[in-house]
């Protein structure tokens, strides 16, 4: 028994120690090249990690790190970023790594939701006028999937989980740190390499740095302290503000239910409160210091009162984000109204936006073609939405199931902080549609997957107990 855990134990050292040196020696250098010198050497890199990844292949815990900080590099081929493009090298490297893989490896409490979800999303290819470019974009859908389930059958235990979320800090950390000295330098809005998907991950990190503070002690509680401040000012320097919102209800809700739940985890409520109202009275006087020192941090904030007034320079170009959202929503709505059941075709708006649009053809090519807000909606109509929320709301109900099975102390915060994660993805959801494509949907597979894998272990360790 005792020489079986020191080898656990030395093995978990060896991942770490490959994991470390894969993200400092290897992702943070590339990263930063990317930001200085851009995209045109994608293809360089590429090559470059081609044996690194071959190399890793044998070790499954390494490649699926390797997703993780994938999501921090703003890297794209073929329209497709790398973390999206890497969903077929976790196969191959599960199917190394994993023998006697059985159907029930996979099994997870979403699967009929999401395949219901799927189902209805049926009639919108059905009628769309773009098929090919649906099933085209339909590759995120697939990565989605694979990372859900490979995620479910392959991890086994708490301390991979807790290693992959340490990656995920470490990556949203490099990028923060790099973000802050380059808005400092540059005094203008920032994303650092990983681009605008990290207003969103620095959001989940601070959840996870948040948490941490409130429910841990000792060194994690002084790790935390060090890294939840710097998340904060990072975000605050990508001055956008659906990741500012989503952020503080994320927290106010975090708090109101750790009020509601304080006899489970072990805190009391008047500690919770104290840390709500301290929150909030920080939140406000960090907001009133960073403006007084660096006021151009928030002066996109400003463009909603300004918008009506000056909504467009005299050469026709849009002043205000938030303008230019009601051009996308304009035309979103259009589309939605010419096919209100079915949809245009999932993954179909960036093809057939330009059917849609009743605004001027200039404003069109800058401000609405290959995006929107209202993608679901638009793109699968109202049966796909029906099945869209069919998914959403088992996912929300089984993640908070999660921590209800949740026996000890370390048990209990790995699954809040695995469902804030969640909480986080689909307040974000209200707002943006960023969590369908690209990196976003990747992310959401990987705290999802987690959180149902981490729901798989409890339960087959309550049943055991039992």
């Amino acid at each position: 028994m005792k020489i079986a855990l020191q080898q656990n134990l030395l093995d978990g050292l060896k991942g770490n120690v490959l994991i470390f040196l894969f993200s400092v020696v290897l992702i943070f250098p590339i990263s930063l090249v990317f930001g200085f010198f851009g995209d045109e050497l994608h293809k360089v890199a590429a090559l470059a990690a081609v044996p690194l990844i071959l190399l890793f292949l044998f070790n499954f815990r390494v490649i699926y790190s390797i997703n993780v900080l994938l999501l921090f590099g703003s890297l794209y081929f073929m329209e497709y970023s790398w973390a999206v493009l890497f969903a077929p090298i976790l196969v191959v490297s599960f199917l190394i790594n994993y023998k006697n893989i059985k159907l029930k490896d996979f099994s997870n409490p979403l699967i009929f939701p999401f395949l219901f979800y799927l189902i209805l999303c049926i009639p919108s290819l059905i009628y769309t006028e773009a098929l090919s470019g649906s099933l085209f974009k339909m590759l995120n859908l697939v990565s989605f999937t694979i990372v859900i389930l490979l995620s479910v059958a392959s991890i086994k235990s708490t301390k991979e989980l807790e290693i992959y979320l340490t990656v995920f800090l470490i990556g949203a950390l490099i990028n923060g740190i790099y973000l802050i000295f380059e808005g400092i330098i540059t005094q203008q809005r920032v994303f650092g390499f990983s681009g605008i998907m990290y207003v969103d991950f620095v959001g989940i990190a601070f959840i996870i740095s948040f948490i941490l503070i409130i429910l841990t002690s000792n060194t994690t509680k002084l790790f935390a302290l060090i890294l939840t401040p710097i998340f904060a000012l990072a975000s605050l320097y990508t001055q956008t503000r659906n990741s500012w919102l989503t952020m503080f209800l994320s927290v106010i809700i975090l708090l109101f239910y750790l009020i509601k739940e304080s006899s489970f985890f072990n805190i009391s409520r008047r500690t919770v409160i104290i840390i709500l109202v301290f929150f909030t009275l920080m939140l406000g006087a960090g907001v009133i210091t960073l403006k007084s020192v660096n006021p151009n941090v928030f002066e996109r904030t400003e463009e909603f009162s300004k918008a009506n007034k000056e909504a467009l320079t005299e050469e026709g170009k849009v002043t205000s984000s938030l303008v230019s959202r009601f051009l996308i929503w304009q035309t979103a709505a259009n589309a939605f109204l010419d096919k209100p059941w079915t949809g245009i075709g999932m993954y179909a708006f960036p093809y057939l936006s330009q059917k849609y649009y009743t605004i001027p053809d200039f404003l069109f090519e800058l401000y609405v073609k290959d995006r929107t807000y209202l993608a679901v909606i638009a793109e699968t109509g109202v049966i796909g939405l029906f099945g869209f929320l069919v998914f959403i709301y088992f996912m929300l109900k089984t993640s908070f199931s999660t921590i209800k099975l949740a026996d000890n102390r370390r048990e209990k915060i790995l699954a809040l902080i695995l469902t804030w994660c969640i909480v986080y993805i689909f307040i974000s959801m209200l707002m943006t549609d960023a969590w369908l494509w690209q990196r976003g949907i990747v992310s959401w597979g990987l705290f999802l997957g987690m959180g149902l894998v981490f729901r798989k272990m409890l339960l087959v360790r309550n049943t055991n107990k039992g």
